[in-house]
């Protein structure tokens, strides 16, 4: 609201929350970032990958059931981001996309990719992140059931109940 900010107090690191005006979505921007790089939502911007974007509205509808009451898209630890982290439980969540899995022509090579995900894991584990609260979710298809499936039978099923979830929303 503009009319709650003091222009005087606002600084580059200043944190201002955003709502998308299409979808809703709320995120915290800095406002240096903001200023240079404008609004990009999680939610429904196609500068995200539809695995994200997928993560994103899951965990949305975990919030709208008052399972999950803060998350970010994207938690830096050490110089790594990681696609989803809730920190009221100390879950990170990484969306594998095909580049996981097999040679995908863009982006690193394979080896590379899966040598960045162990090191992810391991940082992960270095900053006390349980290995059972270190999800890494099957994305090698971005299709609506098999992401689906792949999170149903994930950690995030164990610790959530994900049966009172409406996926249509997803």
């Amino acid at each position: 609201n503009k009319e709650d900010i003091d222009k005087e107090d606002i600084t580059y690191d200043t944190g201002l929350e955003c709502i998308c005006p299409k979808c809703g979505h709320e995120k915290i921007y800095k406002a240096g970032v903001l200023a240079c790089l404008g609004f990009n939502c999680n939610g429904c911007s196609t500068g995200f990958s539809y695995p994200n974007r997928f993560l994103n509205s899951l965990l949305k509808e975990m919030k709208n059931n008052n399972l999950i009451k803060d998350y970010e898209l994207e938690k830096t630890i050490g110089n790594k981001r990681y696609d989803g982290y809730i920190p009221f439980f100390e879950i990170i969540i990484e969306m594998h996309g095909e580049q996981h899995y097999k040679q995908s022509g863009w982006g690193k090579d394979i080896e590379e990719e899966q040598e960045n995900d162990k090191y992810k894991k391991k940082l992960a584990e270095e900053y006390n992140i349980q290995k059972d609260k270190y999800i890494e979710i099957n994305c090698g298809k971005s299709d609506f059931t098999f992401i689906k499936n792949n999170i149903l039978n994930s950690n995030l099923n164990k610790i959530f109940d994900l049966s009172s979830i409406n996926w249509d929303k997803i």
